[in-house]
């Protein structure tokens, strides 16, 4: 196979500003210099557990997801928003999970997000959410053994990993509708036939129309993962990044360069 040649990328970081951090008792903003901004308090935990929450920052609002269920705090989890100002709670809704974990995606459109809800074991849930006045609507994709992994540039499709990673898919937006499936064997196979493959959770869209799928090779003593570049258009594997061999995971902005440990790369 291929490997695709990187070049480094200079970029400004953006102004810092606040941040919001999750706990299984309670959500914190804090000023870029670090000051408490605002606390919004759970009901504590009964039960101990790994569950732990998540929440990202659009605007005004502050998205949370809220592990309930594996704390003690009631039947199923909570998507809930909240005021980026000051914490307020505008909306919240109860959710049909068991939540061990969640990440949300912000949608380019400005109003759209979504939350991908893990169940360990169990699988993973996909939500989509829009928040209308004092009410937040919430789509639940029909799929529970599929983990959203990145949204193209436009926002008009999204790509996701199947739980047992068989395969990688593509979805329009916000339909779900497949448009590309990506399986174990249509990836490049290493040489050794004893060597597993599978697709690994994560990955992305490089660009409009290029995305990056992962495929895991294992032996009994060893797991390298390696980065696929896919075309959209006809579904041919031009490549493999050249990243370090022990990565496990880069970030995709999807403007064609891609974060390995805060260094932004671009193919030469």
């Amino acid at each position: 196979m291929v490997v695709l040649r990187a070049r480094p990328v200079d970029v400004t970081e953006p102004e810092a500003g606040p941040t919001v951090e999750v706990t299984q008792t309670e959500v914190v903003c804090r000023e870029s210099d670090g000051a408490v901004r605002w606390r919004h308090v759970f009901a504590p935990p009964t039960t101990s557990s790994i569950a732990r929450g998540d929440a990202v920052v659009r605007g005004d609002h502050v998205w949370v997801f809220r592990p309930d269920e594996m704390l003690g705090r009631g039947e199923g989890d909570a998507w809930l928003v909240l005021g980026a100002a000051d914490g307020r709670p505008l909306a919240e809704v109860p959710l049909p999970t068991v939540g061990q974990g969640a990440g949300h995606v912000l949608h380019p459109d400005g109003v759209h997000v979504l939350l991908d809800v893990g169940e360990g074991q169990d699988g993973t849930c996909l939500f989509l959410g829009r928040l209308e006045g004092a009410e937040l609507e919430v789509h639940a994709y029909p799929w529970p053994d599929r983990i959203l992994v990145g949204l193209s540039p436009d926002g008009g499709e999204f790509m996701t990993v199947d739980h047992e990673q068989n395969d990688a898919a593509f979805h329009v937006f916000p339909s779900g509708d497949r448009t590309r499936t990506v399986e174990v064997g249509d990836l490049p196979r290493p040489d050794d036939e004893e060597i597993g493959v599978v697709v690994g959770w994560g990955g992305g869209y490089l660009d409009a129309t290029r995305a990056v799928v992962i495929a895991e090779h294992h032996t009994d003593e060893d797991e390298v993962r390696v980065f696929h570049v896919l075309d959209l258009t006809t579904g041919a594997v031009l490549g493999e990044l050249d990243v370090p061999e022990d990565t496990y995971d880069i970030k995709l902005p999807g403007d064609g360069t891609w974060i390995v440990r805060d260094a932004r790369w671009a193919l030469a």
